[in-house]
C-alpha cells in the first residue's frame, strides 16, 4: 500500500482517489482470487489515476455520458462518424441457460473490421449482452482496431447498467465494471440502445449454427453467412 501510495502521490482530488483506489484494490484482490489474474502495482496505480482523471476533468470517454439518442426507431443501421468505429454486441440465452454472445465491428463506410461469437456457459440474459460488450471492447483494444468507439446494443437493460451502475453484489456487478474500467481507456466511448433490426448481425453472429458454439471464435474477415446483412447495413435499407 505505501508503493501504491507514493505512485499516487500526484492526484489532486485525494477524495476522489481514495475511494477510487479502495474500489480498484477490491476488484483487483478478488480477480486474483478467483480468476488468479494479477497486475504490477505499477500497472494497478495507471489505472487508478486513469479513472480519477476521467471522473474529474468531464472526460468525453465517461461512460456516465451514455448516448440514448441513437435508439434508431426505423429500425435502420447508421455508420458512424468519420474516424469512429460501431460495435453492435448480442446476447442470447438457450433453453438449457446456456448463454452465447456475438459482436461486430465496422467502420465509419460500413466496412467489416472484426466479429466474434462466444459460449458464455450458464449465465442470464442480461449477462450475456454485458458479455457482448465486454468481449467487444476486448477486442477492439487487444488487436488496436480504433480508439473512438460507438457501442450499440439492442438491450436496454445493459445500456442502463453501464450509465448507472450497480452494487457490488448485483449478479452483474463485475461485468459493468469490467465493461467501465476498459472503456476509459479509449478517447471517445459511448453506449446506446438501438432497435432489433438495427442489430441483424450482431443477432446472427450470436445465434448462428455453423460455429461449434464451444469456447469462442473471432472472424477477421466477413464469414459468408454475413455478406448479405453486412450489404443490407451499407445500404441502410430492410
Amino acid at each position: 500500500m505505501v508503493n501504491l501510495t507514493k505512485r499516487l502521490l500526484g492526484a489532486v482530488d485525494w477524495s476522489t482517489t481514495f475511494a477510487v483506489t479502495l474500489d480498484s484494490i477490491w476488484h483487483r484482490q478478488n480477480k486474483f482470487i478467483f480468476q488468479n489474474s494479477s497486475i504490477s502495482v505499477d500497472q494497478v496505480a495507471s489505472e487508478i489515476r486513469a479513472r480519477v482523471s476521467s471522473i474529474t476533468s468531464g472526460s468525453p470517454c465517461l461512460v456516465t455520458g451514455i448516448d440514448h439518442a441513437a435508439d434508431h426507431s426505423d429500425g435502420v443501421w447508421r455508420c458512424p462518424p468519420a474516424g469512429y468505429i460501431k460495435l453492435n454486441g448480442d446476447g442470447a440465452v438457450a433453453n438449457n441457460d446456456h448463454g452465447y454472445c456475438g459482436g461486430v465491428v465496422q467502420d465509419s463506410e460500413g466496412n467489416f473490421i472484426s466479429a466474434f461469437a462466444r459460449a458464455l456457459g450458464q449465465c442470464s440474459i442480461i449477462q450475456s449482452e454485458l458479455w457482448a460488450i465486454l468481449q467487444g471492447i476486448r477486442m477492439i483494444q487487444a488487436h488496436n482496431l480504433g480508439w473512438q468507439v460507438l457501442v450499440e446494443t439492442d438491450f436496454v437493460e445493459a445500456v442502463r447498467l453501464i450509465e448507472e451502475g450497480c452494487d457490488r453484489d448485483h449478479p452483474c456487478h463485475e461485468l459493468v465494471h469490467d465493461i467501465k474500467d476498459l472503456a476509459i481507456r479509449f478517447t471517445a466511448f459511448s453506449c446506446s440502445h438501438i432497435v432489433r433490426e438495427a442489430n441483424i448481425v450482431a443477432d446472427k453472429l450470436t445465434r448462428n449454427k455453423t460455429w461449434l458454439g464451444e469456447g469462442s471464435i473471432i472472424y477477421n474477415s466477413p464469414p459468408d453467412f454475413l455478406h448479405p446483412l453486412l450489404a443490407v447495413d451499407r445500404l441502410g435499407v430492410f
